[in-house]
């Protein structure tokens, strides 16, 4: 559906907005985050969604090598992606190793993956009348008496007499109680690890019916050698043998005592065993039970300082060796809502291809001095504006972690213990702050997912380090470990000696009218915080007042401007610009979104904001086409995400109607409130462009000293950060 720009319509008295035909903007788009080659990124068989397109998955949990490929390919399995990679397939060709296929998605992901010469086998979560069930799906290799539902090249399932059902109608499952610690096949069997239960299955592959139960401790990890019909148990940081006779039975065997400090993931070959040590973040390889080799730098990506290398790993989870002895590492990042970063060696351990992916549920905030680099939560991306190939902006080489687990434990956007989540996601705005000192610092600040409030963080730079400065909470538990057992409604923690740890009497309650500093959406230049949406006409301000001793900033008591002429009901997002006091915001006007009713969104700019003389300069009605979505009780089609670079505003829709061009982006001339056009998801990125789902920075934009634009878009959808670049011709 064309976009309607007769609704676009100005409020009375001021400058009118409005056009006769959608203008066309010139624009490309690209991405950071993922390694896609431009025509993986731009492929698609022009189907609905999903469709046939390629991307790389997030959260990688375990690999399998294909030993009918010759070499070079691998298949995967995570917890979760959202459009449904959790089981991917990659395949070599150059310096990459490219998305070529998938297992057809069953609920979601889990943590194992295996196969033989007959048949796949995976792990999913079962989702089913409001219970999650864990399932060992079976899965084909070539064509099998089921279609295939999808249209982008899954591989299906594959029957077996008297098995679970699954999904359309296949029978190819087998139920598990708990997650599987570990899969591997051999001499026709399929051997589960269950460390729930301390238990060993072992399933005869054709019916899948299970021939015997061993119980041991702990199993986890497994895998299998066919030379010797030998399969080796990761149990408590020992690896067990056990010779497997052709009827399913098991004996006890010698063991590998000396495996390293935190052993996660096994492989084998015929002559040599791997083990994917998460305490160095090394990969140890045994021949005849000897330790005769290492793999990776030790300490990892960690140990570096979060600069990236060739062998520099981090939170490892799988390896995996072909034929020829190329070895395949997996590792995560932040763990079970980390990345995915597979690589593939040499037998001489030498680099030869990878796929990663560090983007999931993330946007980036550009330095306002140097537009090329941009920050994530996690990320320090160095930028190449001067290429024209989609996705080579970017460059895993030019990446830095500036999280260390190692150094600063307590860091808030280090995964919480227990649940492995983080609080501390979205980056909101890089700022450079002069301390008390006269020093110039610089500062990142970030927040939660979603469109509300909890806990704001702020980051100091000390070099190359990133560090937590200052954490306010209210009434959420997202501190770090060591904290109080019981929060406060309104606490703060301030680093006051800098050692990343929370002592004795740094966490406080906070004083005064401090409520909603959480709900951060501008941070201007001199680190002031800005926001709105909590009070329905009222613009929150905490200004920041000085810096302690440990350069930490302090904030003064909120103030509330409330904005009787705003020519909205609810405002919902603030953009503040301090060098010119202009503030620029947008919001509903009439009623709460419901099955029968939508209200309008009104974009706006005030000048003179912040003294007596503020005036409401414009205000246009944007014209957003309602899709309410009756399972969800939620109209998606709404601004979310509000960026201002150079003369424009920008202004995200979180989800288009259909007949819309996917990722839609508006622009508006920031003088008069006209509307210039619309971005979109190009066709460098097969059109495709799913949800924005972060609300405050959802979209950031910064003007090149060229005058080009860059506007980047949050896309979990496919695991990347889209770039639109156009230059305004007025």
């Amino acid at each position: 559906m064309k976009l309607v720009l007769a609704a676009l319509l100005v409020i009375p008295l001021f400058t009118p907005a409005t056009a006769t035909a959608e203008p066309v903007l010139r624009q490309r788009t690209s991405w950071l985050g993922e390694t896609l080659t431009p025509e993986d990124a731009a492929y698609t068989d022009g189907s609905t969604w999903p469709g046939k397109r390629r991307w790389v998955q997030t959260r990688v949990k375990s690999v399998f090598v294909d030993p009918q490929s010759a070499e070079g390919r691998v298949y995967t399995n995570s917890v979760y992606d959202e459009s449904g990679r959790e089981a991917g397939v990659y395949q070599q060709d150059g310096a990459l190793l490219r998305p070529v296929t998938r297992l057809y998605r069953q609920g979601d992901g889990g943590t194992v993956v295996s196969g033989d010469d007959k048949y796949f086998y995976a792990d999913f979560t079962q989702h089913k009348d409001g219970i999650d069930t864990q399932v060992l799906v079976r899965f084909q290799r070539g064509d099998g008496p089921h279609p295939n539902p999808y249209t982008d090249g899954t591989i299906p399932m594959s029957d077996f007499p008297g098995g679970d059902p699954v999904a359309s109608g296949w029978t190819a499952g087998r139920k598990l109680s708990g997650k599987p610690g570990g899969l591997a096949t051999g001499l026709g069997f399929v051997f589960v690890t269950r460390p729930e239960e301390n238990a060993i299955y072992v399933y005869e592959r054709e019916r899948m019916t299970l021939v015997t139960k061993y119980s041991t401790v702990n199993p986890t990890a497994v895998a299998f050698r066919h030379s010797t019909s030998t399969l080796f148990v990761l149990q408590n940081k020992v690896v067990q043998e056990y010779q497997v006779q052709y009827t399913g039975a098991m004996t006890k065997g010698a063991a590998i005592t000396d495996t390293g400090t935190d052993p996660v993931a096994i492989a084998v070959n015929d002559t040599k065993l791997y083990i994917a040590d998460n305490g160095p973040q090394q990969v140890r390889i045994y021949a005849n039970r000897v330790l005769v080799d290492k793999l990776g730098q030790a300490g990892g990506l960690v140990g570096a300082n979060g600069f990236y290398g060739d062998d520099r790993f981090d939170n490892l989870t799988g390896v995996g060796v072909d034929a020829q002895g190329n070895v395949f590492v997996a590792a995560n990042g932040r763990g079970t809502y980390g990345w995915t970063d597979i690589r593939l060696f040499s037998p001489q351990k030498t680099l030869r291809a990878k796929v990663v992916n560090y983007i999931f549920m993330d946007t980036v905030v550009p330095d306002p001095r140097n537009p090329g680099d941009v920050y994530s939560a996690f990320h320090h991306y160095k930028l190449d504006y001067n290429t024209t190939t989609p996705g080579a902006e970017w460059a895993p080489e030019r990446t830095r972690l500036t999280v260390n687990r190692a150094t600063c434990p307590q860091d808030p956007r280090t995964p919480m213990p227990g649940s492995g989540k983080t609080f501390q996601t979205q980056s909101v705005a890089l700022r450079y702050l002069k301390g008390a000192d006269g020093v110039e610092r610089k500062y990142l600040f970030a927040r939660p997912l979603g469109n509300t409030f909890y806990n704001l963080g702020i980051y100091r730079f000390d070099g190359d380090n990133v560090r937590p400065s200052v954490l306010f909470s209210e009434g959420v538990n997202p501190w770090p470990d060591g904290t109080p057992s019981t929060p406060g409604v309104r606490q703060k923690w301030v680093d006051t000696n800098a050692n990343c740890k929370v002592d004795a009497g740094e966490i406080t309650e906070m004083e005064g009218n401090v409520q909603y500093i959480s709900y951060a959406q501008s941070i201007d230049d001199h680190g002031d915080i800005w926001g709105g949406g909590l009070n329905p006409k009222y613009v929150h301000h905490f200004p920041l007042v000085g810096f302690d001793a440990a350069n930490n900033p302090k904030y003064g008591n909120g103030q509330l401007t409330e904005l009787t002429d705003a020519p909205v009901d609810r405002i919902l997002q603030v953009q503040y610009d301090r060098a010119t006091d202009t503030l620029y915001l947008y919001g509903a006007l009439g009623p709460q979104a419901s099955p029968t009713a939508s209200p309008k969104y009104i974009l706006a700019r005030y000048d003179s904001f912040s003294t007596p003389q503020r005036k409401l300069t414009w205000s246009v009605d944007m014209g957003y086409t309602r899709c309410w979505a009756d399972n969800y009780k939620q109209d998606f089609c709404i601004p979310y995400g509000l960026a201002i670079a150079g003369n424009r505003v920008y202004v995200a829709d979180q989800a288009t109607p259909a007949g819309v061009p996917q990722g839609r982006v508006r622009t508006y001339n920031t003088t008069n409130g006209v509307y210039r056009g619309s971005l979109y998801a190009g066709p460098e990125v097969s059109k495709a462009a799913g949800f924005v789902d972060i609300a405050v920075t959802g979209i950031t934009a910064t003007r090149l000293p060229s005058g080009e634009h860059v506007v980047f878009r949050e896309e979990d959808a496919l695991g990347r950060v889209l770039m639109y670049r156009y230059t305004p011709e007025t």
